[in-house]
């Protein structure tokens, strides 16, 4: 069956482009990309202008993103100076104007080369690092985002525990489990599941076969 005309109008009309992308005036069924470093755009004269950029850039008095300096997250200019926050794993040396790495694998922050203060997901500082300068990152448990080492003084020593769990597991005692089928994010241990993935919706402690394609995940208070 035919849909009526107007109702491919504004099925038109309403085209959602991603991300990066816009849609001219002149085309009712198509994106176009965004200018170079963009995250949103649109037309305006004929003239793709920039809302928002990716991290990297900034936006310009001409609604344009330029390029920060090397290895700078977030900035208001094209100088060194106008670097506000760095890409992680480096640092602002100041001593030679620079943006310096951390020289320590998976470390996420630093206030000098060889001294890590925080590790990138799915590592934790190792021991050591709290009682020197020497700073090393160390892995996780597996399927754990964040973790610690925690004091067993009964025993007077000091184990690795989970304090986030990956997307699809549950947090139990230190410890990931595996969610049920579709859901994102669950209760350690028993597996009652909180929030599903995209496309699903929960219906009960399990999350149901796929609803609409697209459909926001549901939430229940734990």
């Amino acid at each position: 069956m035919k849909l009526p005309i107007f109702l491919l109008f504004a099925l038109s009309r309403s085209l959602k482009c991603p991300e990066a992308q816009y849609r001219p005036h002149d085309s009712e069924d198509s994106c176009a990309p965004c200018p170079q470093g963009c995250f949103a755009c649109e037309e305006r004269d004929g003239v793709a202008l920039c809302s928002n950029c990716y991290y990297g850039f900034f936006l310009d008095e001409n609604f344009s993103c330029d390029r920060c300096v090397e290895n700078c997250a977030t900035c208001v200019g094209i100088e060194l100076t106008h670097c506000l926050t760095t890409n992680p794993g480096f640092f602002f040396d100041k001593k030679n104007a620079k943006i310096a790495s951390c020289g320590v694998e998976k470390c996420q922050t630093c206030r000098e080369e060889g001294s890590c203060l925080s590790c990138q997901a799915g590592f934790h500082l190792s021991s050591e690092s709290l009682f020197s300068k020497e700073g090393r990152c160390l892995a996780c448990p597996d399927n754990c985002e964040r973790c610690s080492l925690k004091a067993d003084q009964i025993k007077n020593s000091k184990y690795l525990s989970c304090d986030v769990c990956a997307t699809g597991f549950g947090l139990s005692e230190g410890e990931c489990s595996i969610c049920s089928p579709h859901c994102s994010k669950c209760e350690g241990g028993n597996g009652k599941c909180l929030v599903c993935f995209p496309g699903f919706m929960l219906v009960s402690k399990w999350s149901s076969p796929p609803i609409a394609e697209g459909a926001p995940p549901s939430s229940v208070e734990s």
